[in-house]
């Protein structure tokens, strides 16, 4: 019988505090993440099944949980430790990566939203159809995250102010292939809710803000 990972094809798999899981069991995300499908051996051979799911998770910023807030009692060496249990090619597999911060009382009761449920709906469904006829020649392919490499090359093209702040970030944090791509996607997205033609910077600035944890890890590393 397939396992949750398969079970959740064309559905959402959803992984609460992902750093109590254990390394082997992360680590055998990647093949399913990457190719939309597992393998599983048993003793009569090989099974494949798919696993096209999207991948959300979440977790602690540390240990007890209250980083980077006064309560935190965690040390910088325990916080870095404890982020260090998701290995980089799993966080490479992740498009968005979001700090999500305490909210306030006052927060809390300002219901004002940019946009209702049906607005949004909207711009979902409208970004959709423009992707739909910008890869209805593309065999197999009807939406931005399914591009291949030569496709990001085809549909993600950057003018000169674009391409050199994705490029200053990528330097700074060290970004792989496999990142950049996925941010390309993501500002192809961006464009396509707005009803852009082309990408704009604007877009790559959306996306660089969707990389929370990058800035995060980064002040991390230096340890006091």
């Amino acid at each position: 019988m397939p396992g949750e990972v398969s079970l959740a094809h064309n559905g959402v798999l959803f992984l609460d505090e992902l750093a109590e899981f254990s390394r082997r069991t992360l680590d055998a995300l990647r093949q399913p993440i990457e190719d939309k499908k597992v393998s599983v051996a048993r003793v009569n051979g090989t099974h494949t099944y798919p696993a096209g799911f999207m991948f959300v998770t979440a977790m602690n910023p540390c240990p007890c949980g209250y980083y980077p807030g006064p309560k935190c009692r965690c040390t910088d060496y325990e916080i870095i430790k404890y982020r260090g249990k998701i290995s980089g090619p799993i966080m490479d597999r992740i498009d968005i990566q979001k700090e999500v911060h305490p909210v306030g009382f006052f927060d809390i009761e300002n219901q004002n939203a940019t946009y209702s449920s049906i607005e949004l709906r909207e711009k979902v469904e409208s970004a959709r159809r423009i992707q739909q006829d910008r890869y209805k020649d593309e065999e197999g392919i009807s939406c931005n995250a399914q591009m291949t490499t030569s496709m990001i090359q085809k549909y993600c093209e950057l003018d000169a102010d674009s391409l050199k702040l994705l490029k200053e970030i990528s330097e700074k944090y060290g970004y792989s292939a496999r990142v950049i791509h996925k941010l390309l996607r993501l500002a192809r997205t961006s464009a396509d809710l707005d009803g852009a033609e082309k990408i704009r910077k604007e877009d790559i600035e959306k996306v660089l803000s969707c990389r929370d944890l990058d800035e995060s890890n980064s002040k991390m590393m230096v340890v006091k």
